[in-house]
């Protein structure tokens, strides 16, 4: 659906997002994270490393090939991931 957004309208939309900081509510997080990040200008690999550096204990995966939607471009990888992320909790 994308394709079919008008340019303008995502470039207002990107202007809009531009400047959001959510980062003030990080280090309440104590919940066991894992990011997984590809390597998109959208969502670069360095944004994902500062959040896991918030994160006290929380784990960073890379898949450089998935671009900006990790999960949709690389569904079994990210799923494997998660999986020996959640198997290693419990040990």
């Amino acid at each position: 659906q994308a394709a079919n957004t008008p340019v303008e309208s995502l470039q207002r939309y990107a202007k809009l997002i531009e400047d959001v900081d959510l980062t003030g509510g990080i280090p309440s997080v104590s919940t066991p994270t894992l990011f997984v990040a590809g390597g998109s200008k959208l969502a670069p690999p360095d944004q994902a490393k500062f959040l896991q550096s918030c994160i006290p204990g929380s784990q960073l995966e890379m898949l450089p090939a998935a671009r900006h939607l990790v999960g949709y471009a690389m569904p079994r990888e990210t799923a494997a991931l998660a999986r020996a992320f959640w198997t290693d909790l419990k040990m």
